[in-house]
């Protein structure tokens, strides 16, 4: 969707921050993260798209069904879960189980009350949305950059991007076709559950936004791209960062785009510098 200069500018620079704290993290998960055992590429590809698919089925259903405020207490809870994970690989595997343990269920129980409570402000008035949605955004970010990259440090290359061709496909049926991504996005927006970065207008219930999958894939992927070659995970970040901002720049005014279609473009053009000018690409 067309935005103002502004906001394009702001979305831009939230964007690049989650990426660059995204790739800065890649060297450190890799030494944190134990590797599974290993699996073919095509089999990690299907079940990874399958919980993708399903688990945006269930979230539709649950909008469509269940009260806000189910919803509101799932969707932190889901989060909190995440970003305690996150913390607890990244930061607490050297001490004790125990002070792991309870410095986790600690931080579980801060996320989850400290995102109920900053949805509860801003649902109070545009007044406090304006005000705090940086906190959000700063939430987010963090949490997609830490999110990505543990789950990109799991998986081959080749994987990777098998995944982000499937999740391209369904963001595109699912934008362009069935509408339950545009239906999605609009309900978090409604109720100040901001599932990615989002700049709110002067106007009220007016908001620029970037979807928080969209940075997840392009860390998920320049992660996983980092087993083959430092420069094949810089070309494919940078490609794929490119397209977003084209597509920006490209989009028209109230019209929705599937994002992840354009990703998969940049990531294309980033493996085909890579190989052509390093010749550096390992599968």
């Amino acid at each position: 969707m067309k935005h103002d200069w502004k906001d394009t500018l702001k979305i831009w620079g939230w964007m690049i921050a989650s990426i660059c704290l995204g790739l800065a993290l890649i060297p450190f998960t890799q030494t944190k993260v134990v590797q599974p055992p290993a699996i073919a590429p095509w089999l990690i590809a299907v079940v990874a798209i399958t919980f993708l698919v399903v688990g945006a089925v269930v979230w539709y259903y649950v909008m469509k069904r269940v009260r806000v405020m189910t919803v509101e207490y799932a969707f932190a809870i889901m989060t909190a879960y995440a970003a305690t994970d996150a913390l607890r690989t990244l930061v607490l595997d050297h001490l004790p189980w125990w002070q792991q343990a309870s410095i986790s269920v600690a931080s579980y129980l801060f996320f989850v009350y400290g995102y109920i409570k900053l949805v509860r402000k801003m649902q109070e008035s545009w007044y406090w949305t304006l005000k705090l949605a940086w906190i959000s955004n700063l939430y987010m970010i963090v949490f997609y950059a830490a999110l990505g990259t543990l789950i990109g440090a799991l998986i081959p290359p080749i994987a990777a991007l098998l995944i982000l061709i499937g999740a391209a496909i369904y963001d595109w049926v699912a934008v362009r076709k069935a509408g339950n991504m545009i239906f999605m996005a609009n309900y978090f927006t409604k109720q100040r559950m901001f599932p990615g970065i989002v700049i709110p207008k002067e106007d009220p219930e007016k908001f620029a936004m970037l979807g928080g999958g969209d940075i997840f894939f392009i860390i998920l992927v320049s992660t996983a791209f980092f087993k083959s070659n430092p420069i094949v995970m810089f070309t494919t970040a940078i490609g794929m960062t490119a397209a977003v901002i084209g597509l920006f720049v490209l989009s028209k005014k109230d019209k929705f785009y599937p994002a992840l279609p354009y990703i998969l473009s940049g990531c294309v053009i980033g493996l085909g510098a890579a190989f052509w000018l390093f010749r550096v690409i390992r599968w």
